[in-house]
């Protein structure tokens, strides 16, 4: 195991634009995925469009 202590510069640390990848959480109500990080860049503008 390798345990790295980072400091984070620069915005979204996850591909998908948020800070981190834990940027969704399960409601336990209704079972369905709720978004709770705010995204920081659009992913689309970033890497360009997916192409699949």
């Amino acid at each position: 195991t390798i345990l790295l202590l980072v400091e984070q510069i620069g915005g979204a640390g996850y591909h998908e634009g948020y800070l981190y990848c834990s940027y969704c959480r399960l409601n336990q109500e209704n079972m369905e995925a709720e978004i709770i990080g705010e995204r920081i860049f659009d992913p689309a503008e970033v890497y360009g469009k997916k192409n699949h």
